[in-house]
């Protein structure tokens, strides 16, 4: 996993603290260990192929866009954004 902080209007690698980064990039497995309260289904989604949606709890939103693949035309990687206020 690595982890960034917003430092002087760029973006620093730090240690992985998922808790006070600004952008941490992981795997799912490496999302179920971390302490957050995340609702299991949204981490799972993440492995899936599936529609691109957006979905709200309380605490944080869940995005899942579909990113065209550059490599291989007309396919798509599935990411998952979880963006809390803080």
């Amino acid at each position: 996993m690595k982890c960034y902080k917003i430092e002087e209007e760029t973006l620093r690698e730090f240690a992985p603290d998922f808790e006070t980064s600004a952008v941490c990039v992981c795997t799912p497995d490496e999302l179920r260990r971390q302490t957050m309260h995340f609702a299991q289904h949204t981490i799972e989604e993440c492995e899936h192929e599936g529609p691109s949606k957006l979905e709200v709890y309380d605490g944080y939103d869940f995005i899942l866009p579909n990113v065209a693949n550059e490599e291989h035309r007309f396919t798509t990687n599935r990411v998952g954004l979880f963006a809390s206020a803080d």
